[in-house]
């Protein structure tokens, strides 16, 4: 199961919204890559211990919610809402931190996320990291 949670990103695979590139080529789609990478790390880093720990045992070494319940002493649908959580967690820290990194408005940020998501970044990759 732990291969069905993860796809790594090729470096040149994140498609740009429209609206992001220019003439002038306002944001390359490696310098896309790199900002999402970032602010993805920089969100997961920020979250409580407890939820990167969750998030790590989940995506990057395949454990069960059951199992991950066991060692909290809670009952997996709780495990469960903790996962659901942290991904609207780390999302919304990661659409604030392009907004202000890429001066991007919500929308164009919401899109560059969805271009990126769309193509499963590696989550085990940065929980790693973290």
């Amino acid at each position: 199961r732990k291969a069905d949670r993860m796809v790594p990103l090729p470096d040149d695979a994140l498609e740009l919204p429209a609206e992001l590139v220019s003439a002038s080529g306002l944001i390359r789609r490696a310098d896309a890559a790199v900002h999402v990478r970032a602010a993805l790390g920089v969100a997961i880093a920020a979250l409580p211990a407890r939820a990167r720990a969750v998030l790590r045992m989940y995506y990057l070494d395949g454990v069960e919610l059951e199992a991950i319940g066991a060692v909290y002493g809670v009952h997996a649908s709780t495990v469960s809402r903790w996962l659901a959580r942290a991904r609207d967690e780390v999302a919304a820290a990661t659409r604030k931190a392009l907004t202000a990194q890429l001066g991007l408005d919500r929308a164009a940020a919401d899109s560059l996320l969805r271009s990126a998501l769309s193509v499963e970044l590696s989550l085990p990759g940065l929980l790693a990291a973290g």
